[in-house]
């Protein structure tokens, strides 16, 4: 079907008296220079002429060329070529058009017809039209109506195709042509569904309908006064910001009526804009039109009527940006340039939040009264940039140029730094001791020498200048700080409390008054704080020792808090970071690069209204938000002059702007504009390698049937185990910079952060299914956390599969079964005499084995019966303990021969348990003398915290052995305990009597800790003190230098436990069946210790013990262990009868020797008690585990038996024996 477009045409004059305006006269147009990048052959465009482009719905970027349809991941071009032999690749390579449908569809628009490409095959369907005439013409706009039917408009026609059925699919369902007219066309839509198209610069409005005719009304022509123009062809845009639509046509740009048509001039020059109209213009996010034409690019501001021709600030990209093809937007806002010959250029509008000002290094900034900023140049006096044009309003060069008889008296006619008074004044510091005072309401210039007498020599660098909340100008010295009275000119110095340096900077470095009049000063030696009032300094300076002073000496900037501006401050340093300080405390805290500084040379410090701060470093600009301690930071790459500032190159103006200087200009800025984007970035899987070959998605025997950004997942063998996965963030502004994380589930633990790399390779991967993840973080941070995934599943290999592995077992099986039946007889013959003689080896070597252990420390006996010989080794650090017992000579002969071995029995029993107890390796005994060592053989085991604590219970244990011994009238021993630790060498000497033994100057100065120690004491060596000094439950009494035999003085310490509940906790050798230790027989110490502490809950439980510290050992494990226990302790077996007959107990732990009564006879008088009180269960509590003993306790009356020391298991077990009701008598 054809339609004529003749009639419609002629209908442009009904338009004509409503259109009618005047023309606009002549304009300027402004130029911008902003920062573009480009995409180019060189970076994998496989040509030059981009004719259009569009970004699909997962995210890629699509770029039609003369030679092949591009798309493009970030990193990586993907091109479609013709194939002559293959009929599933796009018609032609010339692409001219693109566009991606509300379906998803990619349509392809050729030279010579029109594709629809199908994403999951990647093949293109060609669209069988044909033209009119035989002219199809190139393809130039594709849009889909709201109906579901497809426009093209070409260089030679508008054609609609309206679709039979509607269709969500990449197969095409029949379809009717409509043409429109011949000649160029172009064609457009809107939100409201309206086409608008042009055809042969005839510009029509479309009503599309479906089934039936369409809508058209023409919009042609406009009158100018009485001189009829005809403009040609217009192009319609959409700002969905301002819900408007405009028109650009040649010469100018108009504004269209939805309802009427009725058309508005915006701007109309056709002496200046004579190649205006753009094949795609666009509107970005703040409503600004952007036109690329084959003059240039320009950016239209609708509401300022004002046109911008847009160049680079890259010179070398003149040419590219000079003629245009295309531009569009993608969805994170990044600008994209089709170019005719050059490739593709691509600008980030988020760029623009930095005004940027191309000056040179500029040495201070200062605002003015106005508003205005002065900039301090290098080899300039005085210049000042109004922010509103955007324009310098005043330059004076040199100072003789104004005042040629002041600028002969001076060295340089050039300002360091510029600030303004309240009066209007300029003050300068011109050059060594010399201010320059500018009063432009006058005219008039001065010097100013501040001395402190008229004749003395000027004072230095009067440097950095600051307008204080006085209105007074503060300026340092040589002498010290200066105050200057801007209308009087009177001078005051206020000498310095330190002597000042200029080294490797001027002395001051900033200044800052408060509303309080309180002047803080920023120096190379410190932080200072000068009281006007009181006429006083403080001063802060760096001391590496202490982390909550000054981080730095030199001090770069002071900025007060906004939250709290008298007594908090934020300070730069160069070197240090950031540091707060708060007055209050005196203390620092610091911010650097550990912490997300970007460097740590911090120039300049601001705060925005919102209290966030600002700083300039040489890494560019940083933000921290106080209240979370996160950083942002921003770069060149974010439209910043250069990544390096300056210092004294920053201030505030009123508008809350932040300036800031460096080495190639200045920045400002307004912070409400740089808030994070939260809208989380698009990762595609973009290619997957087995053993580094690319998996050709379709091919014969790839484990892909789509392409990898498509896919959900692949099976893979086990000998293709090597995986290569490549992704990409879908947000092209700067690819470079994102970051990724990843992670394969089944493998890695944890996510790994790959910074910049955007891929990921596994080898060697188990058979089973994994699952891969990766997340992106966007412009600004902000990651992902969704992510995209990708499940790969390994295959295992034929020997591991499960038939393989059941055919061998079955194999394996029958081998097993008929070697058993071979072997029968055989066995049954031998298995008596086997039998026999395994029995008798076994049973000497359990001999052998159990002597040995008894002999040697396990470890090493192991070492002995492995290799038939043990290693001499030498050990860095064993804690070695002596013991002896005093006056043993005269002791033993009061003793028989059967008495005096018992009762070194029970001590060195008694002993050997303690050592078990804390790992340490008991050595040897000789004669009453006892040695041990922790961290031998083992040197994880027996620390010297253990050997101190072990020598500790000795010393307890020997002190209640006396009592018990004295109370039964008989002689006693009393113990010295020596330890020292320090380097030996341990092994094993003797061919047929083995025995373990250590040398070296330790044992020897150990000894020597003991023989020089007292009864009672624990006596330690400076080296064991330093390494158990820390231990809250110990206290230490210092000796001083002690002579000592062979050893000269030495430093001695007497060593006592402070608490018992963290240092006892023994667990004895189970000597008798009557004795509970943890070798209970199973019953007993069968349950958690959950259920059986709480089998004694409310338990009421008698302790009759005299000694304080085994009755707090005692009353910790039980409180600890027993909920809602009662315990009545006391002190003698007098008192537990008593306690037994007023009371009511379920159990009495009742110690054996005790003051007044002991507990035999306090056993005694309870089981004589009347009624249920003589059955109330007593556990006997002694050292002494001989069996004599036990028999003693039994005999008296008593239900259980538990040794001393004891722990916690021991008392639980006993008590929950007897109250089972075992063994109570």
């Amino acid at each position: 079907m054809r339609l004529s477009l003749r009639s419609v045409i002629g209908l442009h004059a009904a338009f004509c008296g409503v259109a009618r305006i005047l023309a606009q006269p002549a304009f300027t147009v402004d130029t911008l220079d902003l920062a573009f990048s480009k995409i180019t052959i060189n970076e994998g465009l496989s040509q030059g002429m981009v004719s259009t482009i569009a970004q699909d719905r997962q995210g890629f970027m699509w770029f039609g060329t003369k030679d092949g349809l591009n798309r493009y991941d970030g990193y990586t071009f993907t091109v479609f070529r013709h194939d002559a032999a293959d009929s599933n690749t796009v018609r032609e390579s010339t692409i001219t058009g693109l566009y991606c449908d509300r379906m998803g569809r990619l349509w392809v628009g050729t030279a010579t017809g029109l594709d629809l490409f199908d994403d999951r095959t990647e093949r293109f369907v060609h669209v069988p039209i044909e033209g009119s005439n035989g002219d199809w013409g190139s393809v130039v706009h594709i849009v889909l109506d709201d109906n579901g039917d497809l426009w093209v408009s070409t260089t030679s026609t508008l054609v609609k195709l309206t679709f039979a059925e509607p269709f969500t699919s990449h197969v095409l369902p029949s379809f009717t042509t409509t043409w429109f007219g011949d000649g160029y066309a172009t064609i457009s839509h809107t939100r409201d569904g309206t086409l608008w198209g042009n055809v042969n610069e005839v510009t029509f409005r479309i009503t599309p309908h479906h089934g039936v005719p369409d809508g058209i009304d023409t919009i042609g022509t406009i009158d100018f006064c009485n001189a009829r123009e005809q403009f040609g062809a217009l192009t319609v845009v959409e700002d969905t910001v301002r819900d408007k639509l405009y028109g650009i046509y040649e010469n100018g740009i108009v504004e269209v009526d939805r309802a009427s048509g009725r058309l508005e001039y915006l701007i109309q020059d056709s002496n200046t804009l004579n190649w205006l109209q753009a094949l795609n213009p666009v509107i970005d996010r703040k409503g600004m039109m952007w036109l690329a034409t084959f003059r240039g690019l320009y950016r239209f501001d609708p509401v300022r009527r004002q046109l911008t021709s847009i160049g680079t600030s890259d010179p070398d990209l003149g040419p590219l940006i000079s003629t245009l093809k295309w531009s569009m937007f993608d969805r994170t806002g990044t600008l994209w340039l089709g170019t005719a010959g050059y490739g593709v250029l691509k600008y980030d509008p988020r760029i623009e939040r930095f005004n940027n000002q191309a000056s040179g290094s500029v040495r201070a900034l200062a605002m003015t009264n106005d508003g205005q900023v002065l900039i301090s140049h290098y080899n300039s006096y005085l210049t000042v940039f109004d922010p509103g044009p955007g324009r310098y309003s005043t330059r004076i060069k040199r100072v003789d140029q104004r005042w040629p008889a002041i600028g002969a008296e001076l060295p340089t006619q050039y300002a360091e730094m510029t600030v303004q008074d309240r009066d209007g004044v300029y003050w300068s510091y011109l050059t060594y001791g010399i201010l320059g005072r500018y009063d432009p309401k006058a005219g008039t210039f001065e010097l100013v020498r501040p001395a402190r007498e008229p004749g003395e020599p000027e004072d230095g660098f009067l440097f950095p200048l600051h307008i204080g909340t006085d209105s007074a100008l503060w300026c340092g010295g040589n002498q010290g700080l200066w105050r200057i009275d801007t209308r009087r000119k009177a001078c005051v110095v206020h000498p310095w409390p330190t002597a000042a340096v200029n080294n490797p900077y001027p002395f001051t470095t900033a200044i800052h008054q408060g509303s309080d009049g309180v002047v803080w000063v920023g120096t190379v030696k410190g932080l200072l704080r000068f009281d006007p009032h009181a006429d006083t300094w403080r001063i802060r300076a760096h001391d590496p020792d202490d982390p909550t002073t000054l981080s730095a000496q030199t001090v770069f900037a002071v900025c007060p808090d906004p939250a709290d501006p008298l007594n908090v401050f934020w300070v730069g340093t160069n070197g240090g970071g950031l540091d707060r300080f708060d007055a209050r405390t005196g203390k620092f805290s610091r911010f650097t690069t550990h912490e997300g500084l970007p460097n740590d040379v911090v120039y300049g410090v601001l705060s925005d209204d919102a209290g966030c701060l600002w700083m300039s470093t040489n890494k560019g600009i940083a933000r921290l938000d106080p209240r979370t301690g996160v950083f942002r930071n921003f770069n060149a790459g974010d439209g910043l002059q250069s990544d390096e500032f300056n210092r004294y190159s920053y201030c505030k103006d009123k508008q809350g702007r932040l300036w800031f200087g460096g080495v190639s200009g200045f920045n400002w800025f307004d912070p409400r504009e740089l808030a994070e984007d939260p809208a989380p970035l698009t990762v595609r899987i973009t290619g997957i390698k087995l053993m580094n070959k690319p998996v050709i998605f379709g091919s014969p025997g790839a484990p892909l049937g789509s392409p990898a950004h498509l896919s959900t997942g692949m099976t893979i063998p086990y000998s293709a185990s090597m995986v290569t996965f490549t992704f990409a963030a879908m947000e092209f502004s700067a690819p470079e910079l994102h970051q990724y994380r990843y992670k394969l589930e089944g493998f890695d633990p944890d996510w790994i952060d790959a910074g910049t790399d955007h891929s990921a390779i596994y080898t060697n991967l188990d058979p089973g299914t994994y699952v891969f993840r990766v997340r992106a973080s966007n412009r600004d941070g902000i990651w992902d956390e969704q992510g995209t995934s990708f499940f790969l599943t390994v295959r295992p290999p034929w020997w591991r599969t499960w038939w393989f592995y059941t055919l061998c077992g079955l194999v394996t099986i029958g081998g097993v079964l008929l070697y058993i039946r071979s072997l029968r007889v055989r066995q049954v013959m031998l298995e008596r005499t086997v039998d026999q003689r395994t029995h008798e080896l076994k049973r000497e070597m359990d001999r052998s084995e159990e002597l040995l252990k008894n002999i040697l420390p396990v470890n090493v006996a192991a070492e002995l019966k492995l290799r038939g010989h043990a290693e001499a080794r030498h050990f860095d650090q064993v804690t070695v303990l002596f013991s002896d017992f005093k006056d043993f000579t005269h002791v033993s002969e009061q003793l028989s021969a059967t008495e005096l071995v018992e009762e070194l029995n029970v001590c060195f029993n008694a002993f050997d348990r303690i050592m078990e107890k804390y790992g340490v390796e008991k050595i040897k005994t000789i004669g009453d003398a006892y040695m041990a060592a922790g961290g031998v053989p083992d040197p994880s085991g027996g620390m010297p915290l253990g050997v101190v604590l072990a020598g500790l219970e000795m010393q307890e244990i020997m002190r209640e052995r006396q009592l018990e011994r004295m109370a039964a009238g008989k002689p006693t021993f009393e113990m010295r305990v020596g330890i020292h630790t320090g380097p030996v060498v341990a092994g094993i000497v003797g061919r047929r009597k083995f025995a373990y033994d250590i040398w070296g100057d330790t044992v020897n100065t150990a000894s020597r800790m003991e023989s020089s120690g007292a009864t009672g004491e624990v006596n330690i060596s400076e080296a064991t003190y330093q390494l158990v000094k820390d231990e809250p439950d110990l206290l230490f009494t210092p000796r001083g230098r002690v002579a000592a035999k062979g050893k000269g003085d030495l430093e001695m310490f007497y060593v006592r436990a402070r608490s018992i509940r963290s240092i006892v906790d023994a667990e004895p050798s189970r000597r008798d069946p009557m004795v509970v230790g943890p070798r209970l027989r199973k019953e007993e110490g069968s349950g958690s210790m959950e259920e059986r502490t709480s089998l004694l809950r409310n338990v009421r439980i008698l302790l009759a013990e005299d000694n304080d510290f085994n009755a707090m050992v005692a009353q910790g494990h039980l409180e600890h262990a027993i909920p809602g226990m009662r315990l009545v302790h006391v002190l003698n077996g007098v008192k537990a009868v008593e306690a037994v007959r007023a009371g009511d107990f379920d159990v009495v732990l009742m110690d054996v020797q005790m003051p007044e009564m002991n507990g035999y006879d306090a056993t005694r008088a309870i089981r004589a008690l009347p009624g249920d009180k003589s059955r109330v269960p007593i556990i006997a509590m002694s050292a002494n585990v001989m069996k004599a003993e036990i028999d003693r306790c039994l005999e008296a009356g008593m239900s259980k038996f538990v040794p001393k020391p004891y722990k916690q298991e021991q008392l639980l077990s006993a008590i929950e024996s007897v109250l089972n009701g075992k063994d109570v008598r």
